[in-house]
């Protein structure tokens, strides 16, 4: 599973048409792996860049596409929950 993680090309990721956000002046992917549940493999953590109103609060579908570093394209879709933020 490790090196399918270091097999992803970062910069091609999309989730529902929004990119990966990007730190700094050499303009660094935020993305990482890490353990962050606790089942012995790493997952690939990423921050996309946010732009309001992208999808309205409540459940839904989104979808995750990118490419392999060799160029094979890949997408996944599943679930999600937006909270409103609290006025």
């Amino acid at each position: 599973m490790r090196r399918l993680l270091n097999e992803i090309n970062v910069s091609t990721l999309q989730l529902q048409g929004l990119n990966v956000k990007m730190a700094g002046k050499r303009g660094r992917y935020l993305a990482h792996t890490e353990d962050v549940n606790s089942d012995g493999y790493p997952d690939l953590m990423v921050k996309f860049q946010d732009s309001d109103g992208w999808i309205e609060a409540g459940h839904g579908w989104v979808m995750l596409k990118g490419n392999l570093n060799n160029g094979i394209a890949f997408w996944a879709m599943d679930t999600i929950c937006i909270v409103p933020p609290e006025k």
